[in-house]
């Protein structure tokens, strides 16, 4: 049985069952491949070897993937461009005692799920992590147990599951730049070391009809970390579309879009990064303009 054959089989039992058996898997090498092999023989291959060809298989399609998006003239100032995100899958429920899943799937028969975690340097299209993990591991803990994989002149982008002012302490100790939403429940302080309160800042925006706003700024109860932070004001198409829901039911209640819109507002904390460093920090505080954070109910 070559290579290619062991994967297709692979690859064509998970999408078309959840129970796969070695009988399963038996007839279809027989009446696919015209491959014959015992039971106990194909299950000796499925070991730690086998996980690290199907791993190096992933890897390279991957990298072929996304080997020629990046231009040198994008940020060429940084080492590394890593972009991290994650994905949670169901999975089926005899693996619940090595995968337990977060919970979050209340129509799932399954309560077995994993997490998989994935980076990549657009610079070069090289994979710089992929892992499986339990589904119910989140970002935050990743984001730490991963932290000394961060390189001086590394430029780290992720979304708000990975924010942790710990992890940002460590980025900036080791010279790497860090790009990622704010956390509505972390502190942020002025220069002058006062609280910064997002209501006043708000109403001051809206009151001056000014869209963005930039400050230096520290982050962080216990350990104060000097961040960038750009703010903007949410647009009304993007406002209307983040939860339309809640957006009916207030209007069904009569209230007009203007107390809607600063019912949020009040509680906005979103933002937006700058590409050029700035000498006191090289942490960046960042939303893009199409995803916006509310921090209100």
């Amino acid at each position: 049985m070559s290579p290619e054959v062991f994967f297709d089989m692979l690859f064509y039992t998970v999408s078309h069952t959840e129970q796969s058996s070695l009988s399963y898997m038996v007839s279809l090498l027989n009446s696919n491949f015209g491959v014959t092999v015992k039971k106990q023989s194909l299950n000796n291959r499925f070991n730690e070897t086998c996980v690290l060809y199907v791993k190096a298989v992933l890897n390279e399609i991957l990298r072929e993937t996304f080997t020629g998006l990046y231009s040198g003239k994008l940020l060429p100032d940084f080492e590394r461009i890593r972009i991290k995100d994650s994905t949670k899958l169901m999975v089926p429920p005899s693996l619940e005692s090595e995968y337990k899943a977060c919970g979050g799937d209340v129509h799932s028969r399954s309560k077995a799920g994993i997490s998989i975690q994935y980076e990549y340097d657009l610079k070069s299209g090289e994979i710089t992590d992929l892992n499986i993990t339990s589904g119910d591991r989140n970002d935050r803990t990743d984001a730490g147990e991963t932290a000394g994989n961060m390189g001086k002149g590394d430029l780290i982008i992720r979304d708000l599951g990975y924010f942790s002012t710990p992890v940002m302490e460590i980025c900036s100790k080791k010279g790497a730049f860090f790009l990622s939403k704010v956390d509505c429940s972390t502190n942020v302080y002025d220069e002058n070391n006062h609280l910064i309160s997002f209501k006043k800042i708000c109403k001051s925006m809206q009151d001056m009809m000014i869209v963005e706003k930039e400050m230096f700024v520290y982050v962080g109860k216990q350990t104060r970390i000097p961040v960038r932070l750009i703010m903007q004001l949410v647009p009304e198409v993007g406002f209307f579309f983040y939860d339309m829901r809640k957006y009916t039911a207030l209007k069904v209640a009569q209230i007009s879009n203007d107390q809607i819109r600063r019912q949020y507002l009040l509680f906005f904390c979103f933002c937006i990064c700058g590409i050029i460093p700035v000498l006191r920090s090289n942490i960046y505080i960042i939303d893009f303009s199409c995803l916006y954070i509310f921090c209100g109910n």
